[in-house]
């Protein structure tokens, strides 16, 4: 091995002979080996599948290459993209996709600064990990070390600044995914963080001076961004760093940024109550900073202090909007902010669903009403609709349809789980408020359409649309059965605006289960809701056969 080792560094130094990953591919390459080597036919955490393209083993791809990452018709062959896939999770795009080229080309060029080449998947796994959202003080701190230690790595090598630049710019948009409670335990020296867990504590040393600028400026935003929730209620001061860091995240100018925060100041009353007649009166100042301010304003709002703010809230917020006439970069900031973490539920999440579904509306006759959900007859607008609104908003949930549909996923396990415990008993998120989110997801996938959510809907309906299914065979089921049955209802609509023809033989199988659903059920509600149920079917039936 070592023999072998040897003469792989003499090759690459002197331009000659092929670049393998490791010595395991080097024996491979040694002519007088290569007729008493028998390959095995699987082949496990060969780092060379990593970076090479085809169905045979061949040459690592050269740097040079600038449009693909090999020799195959789309740059990435599929047993490339297998891997990446172990190694990044799932969400990895088509084959061919810049974000793949450049997670491979950086495998690629940290071959010469890693000495092991089969420490790459662990490397890359810590600067692409799926696991920041979730993650936890001391595994940041160990991810801080070894980005810290690979960074000392590149320096050393040819050109090792380019790709320098690379790995830290890929680590921070990491760092912008943690959890701001994530910062409080981390506190930044000179050349180091300290990391407080319970009555432990660890420190990560030697840091480069770039890493240690992102991490202090992630802990400063943590800091800022909970004195901006307090300052609803007064209890905020600002100093010249947190306008510094408020800037900076908004790129806006420092002045810029004492305006808007005063601005805010004068939208809440002593006890933190929103008021929307100062914030509409405001509408025209907030509107000089229209690139940012709708981004800025959800970012530390969009979880009211009181429930009986939320709708003024997003109301105003929607007037804001009409104002700015930018409905897309609102959507566009809703989307991302709910798919930023698939596995997590927030409060606000709902609160996104709600304003998405009024930018998605040219006229929205709720504005000046106190609801607590989007209206069922919003399923009935076609021509009110924003079409290019709607057409951008269907773009945006393809794009990232993976994340939007483990996102629902996420939502609908959680009502299983409340409806297998009692109301009485306390419940992280009661069934009610995720109801009327899965609701207000429904609705707006009925009005924006597309692929993506017709799959939802379909599935969904067959979910709802089975009195045996499992969201009515759990010990709180029968308590909840008329919210069900009205989310059957609501799919029946949306998917009568979206379906095909396909889609009538589920309306025939709910049809006929109608015995069973009456079952479940005694009351004169549950009744209404049955001939509801009923009732839109056929006119889900009639459009689909007159559009379908």
């Amino acid at each position: 091995v070592s023999k072998v080792d040897s003469w792989m560094k003499r090759a690459v130094k002197a331009g000659t002979g092929q670049r393998f990953a490791s010595v395991y591919n080097a024996f491979f390459g040694v002519k007088s080996l290569q007729a008493k080597l028998i390959k095995p036919p699987l082949e496990i955490n060969n780092v060379q599948w990593l970076m090479i393209d085809g169905d045979k083993p061949g040459d690592l791809v050269r740097k040079d290459q600038n449009s693909g990452l090999g020799p195959g018709r789309n740059g990435v062959s599929r047993k490339a993209e297998k891997v990446l896939a172990g190694v990044y999770g799932r969400t990895l795009g088509k084959p061919g996709s810049k974000k793949i080229e450049k997670k491979l080309a950086l495998a690629v060029e940290l071959l010469d600064a890693v000495e092991s080449p089969e420490k790459i998947n662990e490397i890359m796994k810590h600067i692409y990990g799926d696991d920041f959202t979730r993650i936890d003080s001391r595994k940041l701190g160990q991810k801080i070390g070894i980005v810290s230690d690979l960074l000392a790595a590149v320096e050393k090598v040819p050109g090792g600044r380019n790709i320098f630049e690379k790995v830290l710019d890929d680590f921070q948009n990491r760092l912008e995914q943690v959890h701001d409670d994530v910062y409080d335990d981390i506190a930044v020296g000179q050349d180091k963080i300290r990391i407080m867990t319970g009555d432990n504590s660890s420190v990560v040393e030697g840091l480069q001076t770039g890493l240690l600028q992102k991490i202090d400026f992630y802990k400063s935003r943590a800091m800022t961004r909970k004195k901006i929730k307090a300052l609803v209620s007064g209890d905020a001061d600002f100093n010249a760093d947190d306008y510094d860091v408020i800037a900076a995240e908004f790129d806006v100018s420092v002045e810029d940024t004492k305006d808007i925060i005063a601005l805010l100041k004068g939208c809440f009353d002593d006890r933190g109550h929103f008021l929307r007649g100062p914030f509409e009166r405001n509408i025209p100042e907030f509107v000089r900073y229209e690139k940012k301010i709708f981004e800025f304003l959800w970012q530390y709002l969009k979880e009211t202090r009181y429930r009986s703010d939320r709708v003024a809230f997003l109301n105003s917020l929607q007037l804001l909007i009409a104002r700015m006439h930018q409905p897309k970069r609102a959507i566009r900031v809703l989307i991302s902010d709910f798919c930023a973490d698939p596995g997590v539920i927030e409060y606000a999440d709902r609160n996104a669903l709600m304003l998405a579904n009024l930018l998605v509306r040219k006229y929205n006759k709720e504005l000046n009403l106190d609801i607590e959900l989007t209206p069922e007859e919003v399923l009935l607008v076609k021509e009110g609709l924003d079409r290019e609104v709607v057409t951008y908003a269907a773009w945006r949930i393809e794009s990232d349809s993976e994340k939007f549909i483990t996102k629902i996923r996420t939502i609908h396990q959680a009502i299983v789980r409340s409806l297998q415990t009692s109301e009485a008993v306390p419940q992280a998120m009661p069934f009610r408020f995720l109801a009327g989110l899965e609701r207000e997801i429904f609705i707006f996938l009925a009005l924006v359409g597309g692929k993506t959510a017709r799959t939802v809907l379909r599935s969904a309906i067959k979910i709802y649309g089975d009195p045996e299914s499992i969201v009515f065979v759990q010990p709180e089921s029968r308590v909840h059965t008329e919210t069900l049955l009205q989310h059957l209802i609501v799919l029946i609509r949306g998917l009568g605006r979206i379906g095909s023809r396909s889609d009538l033989a589920l309306f025939r199988k709910i049809r006929s289960k109608s015995g069973r659903f009456r079952s479940t059920g005694e009351t004169a509600r549950h009744e209404m809701l049955m001939k509801r149920v009923a009732g839109w079917i056929e006119m889900a039936e009639n459009h689909i056969g007159r559009n379908g």
